[in-house]
């Protein structure tokens, strides 16, 4: 059943709650089970914190909260001990691992179950930004985790069994009973605008923690309603939680009363006591958000001054001087504006429901101050601590702007070039693309340009920023059309003559300077392939590749030629600038003549391998065709399919390749499908031999599409039932069952010795279906053949009787003697 916590007519009469009184010491038996409740164990070094060696090492406050970890987690335990009764005598030590934010990997706090040393452990992962800027507090996150990571340890088979109501109202009942709790759950809602009685009737909104506060209202009117209210609720976690009794069932024995009567009364106590408790304060707080959406900041901000006098020690205060600070912050009064967000952020951070953008706009106060210097470190910090929020690509282009002011125009363009990259849909992206593509001619930078204004294009403009942005590029166009201007020429030259005296980080800027100049700098990029060490080759063939232009093939041939042992690096990114391949073979098989034979063939080998089979044809028809074949699982599976739509016969040798040597097994084996289709004799041997692949998923394609074309390789198919995993093998004896060759027998017997219990049922369950007189002569051999496991010896003789209709009495200890004459009489 699933608690509908507090909801129903939320206008009921509320007078009974105002009665309600807190419980006496409990008495008689209650006491008796009080005692045992607080008698349980205490643990010893339960709780482990891993060294944290991430970004933040350095930062006393978050220093200052690690230390604070080893208390909270004795304090939490107490507690958990004390209303459920956990005992900790057989359980495993729960790690706490603090690291650093990463989407893909926890983005969240959170508890995970990890291979320990002989047994399994729980993990609570903490995400430091979050403690680090304070917007999640510590101890109130930890308790809860902790308590998940105890409980899911201790039962991890009664997960499902507790609603996530009583979960939440337990945790937070055990976490903390003060007015903090109901402050904390409040700031959830508090922007609503929605009146307080249905908040109440709050359960059926999606992701709402409102239910969480019900709960723990609810848990806290029972200590209030019963004069033994205290002794009674710990029992009641005791037998849900410990024993691992129906809660719905404890509630009505415990409490005394039916399950909807204490919802009721429940909802009744909850209602009274938020109204009791914060109607006022969030009427005030609506009132005064609203003057701000109406942009009234002249009368916002008088009024928000006086509110923050009033409510200077209520949960609210926070978001007061946050909003004051926006009414400022509206009105260009950015000096006033910052002192406020900077109070806010110093006095209330664990509270301030704005603490991420009272970071953020602080910085911009400083940027439209024009303090520059200020506002990029806590623009470039806001990126950094709060990777998850919205406001972080602004964040990101305020930084660039400030870079663009202090004419640093190259980390500018760097900036603007991230922002793009990891928010391409994001509404300052077209911003930060047109002023990269301003920018990037000054420095010289005119292939870069270009990559930004037709990155640009891409995207969705209004018509005058198109044309805008298209008359740009066309200019650009042009520019590139004329010599290199002298000024870069000289810088160029300079570069080059004191190269080999550069640090490797300074010698790989020069290369990537030389990407992003374009097809200008390819003298200088040249000259540079006689002057780099071994170890800057990918540098260079990224320089040379990201031009996207096929003069600056002869940079990587001429490289080739120098260091024929980087052949295949080289030969990729050759691949990459989209040369047609007839003249790619041409060009290289010139550039490697000089070298010694055996190289020779071995560049020649490669060579074949990074074309993949494919014509002229193909890659007139698919340009990019090299490139995907030579890159990820992704583009690879994208040429499959554009084969399967516009191209016949001549795939065919591409997806044999591919079946063989694809980039993921998804890949593989939708090469292998398509290649069947061809129903092409040539594919049968590749088949055969990737019945044997490593990749049992492999091993069924082949398997399936050797059965489509009816082709069946005997051998690599008994060898397959000896080495292959229990789906394979299934898979196998269909096909052979659908073959309808004799050849398929011998190896559904020798199935029937498999390890695998399934598989011989499988095979037994196969030959019955065979006619007596070509079933009979394949067994008799076998049963009377030394060797064989007992197992199979009575499987045959089951079949035998089966067969011949007779009386078959197999005993395990028969000699060879015994059992040829057992079966003599069947015997030809």
């Amino acid at each position: 059943m699933v608690l509908v916590l507090l909801l129903g007519c939320a206008n009921q009469d509320i007078t009974q709650t105002s009665s309600f009184v807190f419980p006496a010491q409990p008495q008689g038996d209650a006491a008796i089970k009080q005692a045992e409740l607080d008698s349980v164990e205490q643990p010893a070094e339960l709780v482990s914190l891993l060294p944290y060696k991430g970004k933040y090492r350095h930062e006393p406050k978050l220093k200052q909260l690690l230390l604070e970890i080893p208390q909270i987690s004795q304090t939490t335990i107490s507690k958990i001990a004390e209303y459920t009764g956990f005992s900790y005598t057989e359980l495993g030590k729960i790690i706490v691992k603090v690291s650093d934010w990463n989407a893909k990997d926890h983005p969240q706090h959170q508890v995970v179950r990890v291979a320990g040393q002989g047994q399994h452990q729980w993990e609570i992962r903490l995400v430091a930004e979050f403690l680090f800027t304070g917007k999640d507090a510590l101890n109130l996150v930890f308790p809860r985790l902790l308590f998940t990571a105890i409980y899911q340890q201790q039962r991890p088979d009664s997960l499902d069994t507790i609603p996530q109501w009583l979960w939440q109202a337990t945790t937070w009942h055990i976490v903390d009973r003060s007015s903090d709790t109901f402050d904390y759950f409040y700031l959830q809602m508090l922007e609503e605008q929605r009146p307080l009685a249905l908040f109440i009737a709050g359960l059926a909104v999606p992701n709402l923690e409102f239910p969480g506060l019900q709960g723990y209202l609810g848990l806290q009117f029972i200590q209030a309603f019963y004069s033994d209210g205290a002794a009674k609720l710990k029992q009641l976690l005791h037998n849900i939680f410990w024993q691992g009794k129906d809660w719905e069932a404890e509630f009505a024995a415990i409490l005394g009363m039916p399950w909807i009567a204490w919802q009721d009364k429940a909802r009744n106590f909850a209602l009274s006591h938020l109204q009791k408790h914060y109607q006022g304060t969030i009427l005030a707080y609506r009132k005064i958000l609203r003057l701000y959406l109406q942009k009234d900041y002249a009368t916002a901000i008088p009024e928000l001054k006086k509110m923050t006098f009033e409510f200077s020690n209520t949960f609210i205060a926070g978001n007061l001087l946050f909003w004051l600070g926006m009414c400022y912050y509206r009105v260009e009064q950015y000096p006033a504006a910052q002192e406020y967000f900077q109070e806010a952020i110093q006095k209330f951070s664990p509270q301030l429901t704005y603490l991420a953008e009272a970071y953020y706009r602080s910085a911009l106060c400083d940027f439209h101050q024009s303090r520059l210097a200020t506002a990029i470190p806590k623009l470039s910090d806001f990126a950094r601590d709060f990777p998850d929020h919205d406001l972080r690509p602004s964040a990101l282009f305020f930084v660039g702007q400030c870079l663009q002011q202090q004419n640093r125009m190259r980390d500018a363009i760097l900036t603007y070039e991230s922002l793009a990259q990891q928010y391409p849909q994001h509404s300052r992206t077209k911003e930060a693309l047109f002023q990269a593509g301003l920018l990037c001619p000054k420095l010289g930078w005119f292939r870069t340009a270009q990559q930004n204004y037709e990155h640009l294009l891409m995207l969705q403009l209004a018509p005058e920023e198109q044309q805008q942005t298209q008359a740009n590029l066309s200019a650009l166009v042009e520019t590139q059309k004329n010599p290199i201007p002298q000024d870069l020429a000289k810088q160029l030259d300079n570069q080059i003559s004191h190269f080999q005296s550069k640090p490797k980080a300074e010698q790989q800027m020069i290369l990537e300077e030389c990407s992003r100049i374009g097809e200008h700098s390819l003298p200088w990029l040249e000259k540079l392939a006689d002057l780099i060490s071994p170890d800057l080759i990918q540098n260079l063939i990224q320089s040379a590749v990201q031009m996207q232009s096929s003069k600056a093939a002869r940079v990587l041939l001429h490289t080739l030629r120098k260091y024929p042992e980087q052949s295949n690096a080289l030969l990729l990114g050759l691949i990459q600038l989209q040369i047609p391949m007839q003249f790619l073979q041409e060009w290289v098989q010139s550039a490697i003549t000089n070298l010694p034979a055996a190289q020779q063939t071995k560049i020649t080998q490669q060579l074949e391998m990074v074309l993949w089979d494919i014509t002229p044809a193909m890659q007139e028809k698919l340009p990019y065709i090299l490139v995907y074949l030579n890159s990820s699982a992704a583009k690879q599976a994208q040429v499959v399919e554009q084969l399967a739509l516009g191209f016949g016969i001549e795939q065919v040798p591409v997806l044999a390749r591919l079946a063989r040597y694809g980039a993921s097994p998804e890949v593989r084996i939708q090469a292998l499908e398509n290649l069947v289709e061809w129903q092409d004799e040539k594919s049968s041997p590749l088949l055969a031999q990737l019945l044997l692949d490593t990749n049992p998923q492999i091993q069924i394609a082949a398997l399936l599409g050797l059965a489509q074309m009816k082709q069946y390789p005997w051998p690599e198919f008994a060898k397959l039932l000896r080495i292959a995993q229990r789906e394979t093998k299934l898979t196998l004896l269909d096909v052979l069952a659908a073959s309808e060759s004799s050849m398929a027998w011998p190896i559904m017997i020798q199935a029937i010795e498999d390890d695998d219990l399934i598989i011989r049922d499988r095979a037994k369950q196969t030959l019955r279906q065979m006619p007596s007189q070509t079933l009979l002569p394949l067994i008799i051999p076998k049963f009377i053949e030394n060797g064989h496991a007992v197992y199979f010896y009575m499987a045959l003789a089951k079949l035998l009787q089966e067969v011949t209709k007779s009386n078959i009495p197999f005993e395990p200890e028969m000699t060879q003697e015994q059992r040829k004459q057992l079966i003599s009489k069947f015997q030809p």
